[in-house]
């Protein structure tokens, strides 16, 4: 075999092992692709179904049905009410409900103040059904530790 002829068998058998390999790597390209835009259309249906069902869930938390009980004037007068927090508790689930959506309307930290004297109230009814079970030490010198009184409000302490 001459010269010419293995040169040209090398480039012939070059170009057509280039040609195959670009061909495959464009038709797996093309695949790629066709299967990268149904994900992506899969995803923005789901993204869209999860925008949907959020908003219904906010739409949800924002009903002011949610306050027709605890803001009615039986529970607030405490004739529902049976521990007489109904006023506190009104107002905590209405600063709760005017949390949801984007940020707007009242802050954590109003809510969580709310909370706070709503839980402070009802420590201090429980706690002091206990004072006079000898809370106080012999000569008013503090709080005898053992006492109930003593132990509700480390309860009460532990729980926050």
């Amino acid at each position: 075999m001459s010269t010419l002829a293995i040169v040209l068998i090398s480039v012939l058998g070059g170009a057509l092992t280039t040609g195959g390999t670009i061909w495959a790597v464009q038709s797996n390209h093309d695949k790629n692709t066709a299967q990268t835009t149904g994900v992506i259309e899969a995803i923005a249906k789901l993204e869209s179904s999860i925008d949907q069902a959020e908003a219904k869930a906010i739409r949800n938390l924002t009903e002011t049905d949610l306050l027709a009980v605890p803001c009615s004037a039986e529970f607030i007068n405490g004739i529902d009410d049976k521990e007489g927090h109904g006023t506190l508790l009104c107002r905590e689930l209405f600063c709760r409900m005017n949390r949801q959506g984007e940020g707007k309307g009242s802050e954590a930290t109003e809510c969580a103040a709310i909370s706070n004297m709503l839980n402070s109230e009802i420590m201090v009814s429980e706690c002091m059904k206990f004072w006079d079970d000898g809370t106080l030490v012999a000569g008013g010198n503090g709080i005898n530790t053992n006492s109930k009184y003593a132990q509700c409000l480390s309860i009460y302490g532990k729980n926050k």
